[in-house]
This record gives C-alpha cells, sequence and structure tokens, in this order.
C-alpha cells in the first residue's frame, strides 16, 4: 500500500500524471483540475491499488467519517472515469465491484522528488530583455483590468435550470424548511412558459457534491444552477441563492433576502423573480401562474415537517407524514397541497406496511377530491394520483382517462410518466408504457426508481441491451427495490448469464434467496435438479406471488402458471399484471385460460371501449397515442 507521503507529491497512472496537491491530472495533451473531494476519493484508491476498497474505507479516508450517501460517492466515481476516460462497463482504471466498493485497476508509481530548477543569474543584455519582458506584461495586466472592469456581455438565454437542495444553516439540525424551500422554489419555476426545471429527484442527487457545476449541468442537461442556503433564528428568516451558468462555471449573482418566516412565501417569490429576470438575457420572462399559498405559517411549518417525512418513506414515516397534513389542513382548510400529500401518503402506506390497500385508497381518493373542492389548482396533480389508484384497483379505463387528464396539466411530474408506464405495461401496451418511461427518464435522469422503471419496460419489450445498461445505471443511483433485484435477474436468466445471476442472488444486500433458486439456475443451465426446484417452489410459502409465476414458467410448468395467474381473479393486487404479457408467459397466452383471466378482471373490456385488440404479436390499438 502506497503511504501518504509516497503519493502526495504525485504519481503516475497509465498515461495520467496526478498532481494531488494541485489538484490536477495531465496526460501531456490534456490537462484537469479535480475537485477536491473528487481528487482525494483518486488518491484513497491509488492507496489500495488493485485491492478493494469499500464505501466505508472511502468515507473514513475522504470524509473524516461524516457519514455521506452512496450517491455522493457514486458521483465521484463518475467525475473520475469523465476524467480518466475509462469505461464503466469495460473500465481499465477503477472497477465497480457491486454493493462492496471499488478497485483501481492501473499500477500507481509515485513521481521522485526532482531538485528545484534555480533562476538564471540575470547580467548585461539578459537584464535589459527582462526589462522589456516587464513592460510587456504591465500592459498585458493593464489590458486585462480593462476588460475585467467592463460590462460584460448579456449570457446567453436559459432554456433548462435546476435547483439545488438548499443548506441549512439553522440551529436546529432538521432539513425540511431548508429543502421546502427548494421544492417550493423548484414548482414556482415550473409555472414558467418553456423553461425546463429538473426534476427534485434529479437535482437533489447533488446535496452536498464536490462536482463542478460544470459537470452538475451536463449531467442533468440544465443551463443554470440555483443554489443557496436558509436560515432561520426563531421567527426571523434569512435566505440566500446564488445563479451559476453551466456553460461557462462562472457565477452570475447572489442575493440574500431577509424577512420573518411568516414572510417565506414572499422569500421564496423574490428568488424566483431575480431567477425569471435571469433566463432570458435581455427579454423579460413572463410572469409566472399563481402559487397557492397557506394562510399562515403555522400551517405551512406542519405541511413542511409532512413532506419530509412522506420522502423518507417506511411505514412510520409515511404514517408521521399524514398525521402532519391532517394539522396543517385542520389550521388550514383551503390549501390543497395539504391533501394532496395527505392523499398521497395513504395510497403508498400499503406498500409499506400491513394496511388493507382498499380502505387506504378509499380514503386517499375521498381526501383527494375534498382538497380538489377547497383548491381547484390541484385537480391535475389529484388526476395523477386517482390514476395510481384507479390502476391499483384493476379500473383500468378510469387510470386512462385520468392519467390523459393529468398528461394536460402545464407541467407534468416525472412521476406521472412513470406510473402511467406502469398502468399501460398493466394492461400489455407495452410499446406506449416504454415511451411513457423514457419521458420520466427526459425530466428526471437521475431517479433511481424511473431508471428502474426504465430498465424493466425495456425488457418487456425484449430490448435487452438496453435493459443491461438501464438496470447497471438505476443500481449506481441506489435504487432499493426489491421488483428491480427480481427483474435484474429475470434479464441474466433470459440471456443465459446464470453465474452472474447466482452473484446477484447470493449478495447480502440482495437479501437472502430462496433455497431454490440456486436449484432453479442449475435446472436451466444443465437440466440437474429440476425435481428438487419444483418440490421447493411448491413448498416454500414466503415467495411472492409473482416469483412463483416467473418461476414456473421458466419451468415449463403452464398449469402452475396458470393456477397462480388466477389468483388475480380474487386479488387483482397479487401481482403486477404486467407479468402476464412478458417473454415467458408466451406459452400460457396462447391457451384459452388466458384469454377466460383477461376477461374475469376487465382488460378485455378495456380493450374494446378504447379500440384495441389482441394478437399473438401483441396488443394494437391503432390511432391511438399516448400522449
Amino acid at each position: 500500500m502506497q503511504t501518504e507521503c509516497d503519493l502526495a507529491k504525485g504519481f503516475r497512472l497509465g498515461p495520467w500524471t496526478i498532481v494531488p496537491e494541485n489538484g490536477e491530472i495531465s496526460d501531456g495533451a490534456q490537462a484537469h483540475r479535480l475537485e477536491p473531494k473528487v481528487m482525494d476519493v483518486l488518491t484513497s484508491l491509488a492507496r489500495h491499488a488493485g485491492t478493494l476498497v469499500t464505501k466505508q474505507t472511502l468515507i473514513d479516508e475522504v470524509w473524516n467519517g461524516r457519514a455521506v450517501t452512496d450517491e455522493v460517492i457514486a458521483r465521484c466515481i463518475s467525475a473520475l472515469r469523465t476524467h480518466l476516460g475509462d469505461d464503466h462497463k469495460a473500465p481499465s482504471y477503477i472497477e465497480t465491484l457491486p454493493k462492496r466498493g471499488y478497485r483501481l485497476l492501473a499500477a500507481v508509481e509515485p513521481l521522485h522528488a526532482e531538485a528545484p530548477i534555480s533562476a538564471p543569474e540575470v547580467t548585461g543584455s539578459r537584464r535589459r530583455g527582462s526589462y522589456l519582458l516587464l513592460a510587456i506584461a504591465v500592459i498585458a495586466i493593464g489590458y486585462l483590468a480593462v476588460r475585467l472592469l467592463s460590462p460584460s456581455p448579456q449570457p446567453e438565454a436559459f432554456e433548462s435550470v435546476a435547483v439545488l437542495p438548499f443548506t441549512n444553516l439553522s440551529a436546529s439540525p432538521d432539513q425540511y424548511l431548508a429543502d421546502g424551500v427548494t421544492e417550493e422554489l423548484t414548482y414556482t419555476l415550473t409555472q414558467l412558459p418553456d423553461l425546463k426545471v429538473a426534476a427534485r429527484t434529479s437535482a437533489f442527487q447533488f446535496r452536498d457534491t464536490a462536482l463542478d457545476v460544470r459537470e452538475i449541468g451536463r449531467r442533468i442537461e440544465v443551463d443554470g444552477i440555483i443554489e443557496g442556503s436558509v436560515r432561520r433564528e426563531k421567527d426571523r428568516l434569512r435566505v440566500t441563492a446564488q445563479f451559476a451558468d453551466t456553460r461557462t462555471g462562472y457565477q452570475l449573482w447572489a442575493v440574500t433576502f431577509d424577512g420573518s418566516v411568516q414572510d417565506v412565501f414572499r422569500l421564496q417569490r423574490q428568488v424566483a423573480e431575480r431567477v425569471r429576470d435571469s433566463i432570458r438575457g435581455n427579454g423579460r420572462a413572463p410572469e409566472p401562474d399563481s402559487v397557492t399559498e397557506p394562510a399562515n405559517f403555522a400551517a405551512y411549518d406542519l405541511y413542511l415537517r409532512g413532506r419530509y417525512a412522506l420522502n423518507r418513506r417506511g411505514a412510520d414515516s409515511l404514517e408521521r407524514s399524514a398525521g402532519l397534513f391532517r394539522e396543517a389542513i385542520a389550521l388550514d382548510p383551503g390549501y390543497g397541497p395539504a391533501y394532496l400529500e395527505l392523499a398521497n401518503a395513504l395510497s403508498l402506506l400499503p406498500s409499506y406496511s400491513s394496511e388493507h390497500g382498499d380502505s387506504m385508497y378509499e380514503d386517499a381518493t375521498r381526501i383527494a377530491n375534498n382538497g380538489v373542492q377547497a383548491d381547484p389548482s390541484i385537480s391535475e396533480a389529484a388526476a395523477a394520483l386517482q390514476g395510481y389508484i384507479h390502476n391499483k384497483r384493476g379500473e383500468w379505463l378510469e387510470a386512462d382517462r385520468a392519467y390523459q387528464t393529468a398528461l394536460r396539466a402545464h407541467h407534468v411530474e416525472s412521476t406521472t410518466h412513470q406510473w402511467y408506464s406502469n398502468m399501460l405495461a398493466s394492461v400489455g401496451r407495452m410499446e406506449e408504457a416504454l415511451e411513457q418511461a423514457q419521458r420520466a427518464r427526459r425530466l428526471d435522469p437521475l431517479s433511481p426508481v424511473v431508471m428502474s422503471r426504465l430498465a424493466m419496460t425495456s425488457l418487456w419489450n425484449n430490448d435487452l441491451k438496453a435493459a443491461e445498461r438501464q438496470f447497471t445505471v438505476a443500481n449506481e443511483l441506489g435504487i432499493k427495490s426489491r421488483l428491480h433485484l427480481e427483474s435484474q435477474l429475470l434479464l441474466m436468466i433470459r440471456e443465459g448469464r446464470l453465474d452472474e445471476a447466482r452473484l446477484l442472488a447470493r449478495d447480502p444486500e440482495s437479501g437472502t434467496a430462496p433455497e431454490w433458486l440456486e436449484a432453479l439456475l442449475d435446472c436451466l443451465g444443465s437440466g440437474a435438479h429440476c425435481d428438487v426446484t419444483e418440490a421447493a417452489l411448491k413448498s416454500d410459502e414466503a415467495v411472492s406471488a409473482r416469483v412463483q409465476l416467473v418461476a414456473w414458467a421458466l419451468l415449463g410448468r403452464l398449469d402452475k402458471v396458470g393456477e397462480i395467474a388466477g389468483r388475480l381473479e380474487q386479488d387483482i393486487g397479487a401481482f403486477e399484471t404486467e407479468l402476464l404479457f412478458i417473454a415467458e408467459l408466451e406459452g400460457f397466452r396462447r391457451l384459452p385460460q388466458f384469454q377466460r383471466l383477461l376477461e374475469a378482471i376487465g382488460i378485455s373490456d378495456y380493450w374494446e371501449q378504447i379500440g384495441c385488440r389482441w394478437s399473438e404479436a401483441g396488443v394494437r390499438c391503432d390511432g391511438l397515442s399516448s400522449t
């Protein structure tokens, strides 16, 4: 292992010369300056060259043990790969060891200290030459000073911006107020016509980032970056914001607004107005549409705390968020966003707890409808939620109509496209489901959930190369989902990569794999242990219906596939109905039982009402569009 002293003065990595003290890397033809944390990560990898460097080791050595997310580490690794010209799929420098850490592949050669070059003695004519050079330098400096003091030309118009998470500078460690200001500012800017605003998920990936604003702009494809801080002291509030051009890396302005906590919306509006006046260069941008404001700060404070808990997910956090939203509504019965987020929390609870789905969905629908009556401005956002609930209930036509309403909004969230993708796949409209997933990806390129959805729809559409690439990116973004893992295993099985599937299934962070899975992979690979697989699969009561369905299909047991699929008639939530249309169930789709099942769960009736038809090639809906 190289010592800190060995590497501090510099080292070679293939053709690259790395100088940590200067923050520079160069290959003789080009040079780059790395952000400090990115350079620290590279130095840590070099210190352990050729061996596994766990994420915890990086945290200890680079961040002095301070907790950072996997996303922060992944962004530093990605920046290094960009500067080194490395390919994560066939790396020459940095290898990712999934769920474990990273390894530096190239040899590290410390630079030997070289004798300093002494300045030559200046005498005679050489002294006169030095005076001439000095004079030229003075003239050049004067010219530059004039240029720097002269008014700079207006920047090009900004077509897109991202609001990075504001820093909490309050004495209280709670982040909810700073996050709330960030989210409300983001929403306010989405109301500006013809301005693309990065989605929350993508922007929040860059919390505590070490990346240069130009690199952030490149990754989420925006022209401008807004960042800042929020400080609350009792009833006083200070909001500071900066605006930077990601095309040049220059900060264009920085402003500070002070007021009472009751003025939080005024302060947000002032920041938005300053951004508005910057985004169109010399032209003045139009006013944004009005945004619903709460009647008092107490209600808004409860709402922000509820949003913060909602974003953390988990049963306890969702229940806590629901309670906070109810308190906010009690203080301000006319504040529509609180109704909408309460309905969101209730609709998500069945996925994270033992709460019964039907009762939660009924409550969520009622609350969303009450919210629309109190505040019609949330009607289109509520339609997306209603589409989600209708889909969960197997009310296909109602879900489709709700999503069509939601898609007519001035600003459509990536979640709407993601949910609509799921609904379209649930009724066999796989190509259109892929189109909606791609739209969600364009709006929110760094969302692990959106990327996972795109990977799955690519797999359902048999685009295996795209699916493999998208699963990898979702993993790097930190996706945590059992459905994602099972879908990636299916991709590996479909491609015959059974050894890789074994490794993924054995990964401790993936959860405990069922005992029969190893036998299933043996059966699919060599034909061995097939009887053992079936016996173990039948006796494993813990395995989910969706896994049973696909496993029996892989074994060619259509009778068992039909048995599992039939559960949908009693419980439409037994498994995701999109699985009925994947390649592995092609044999089942040829059976009369498949058509009877579609009639029983209403999919055939949905097709008939919207003009779709079924053939062995799949669902065809002539003349329809998902836009």
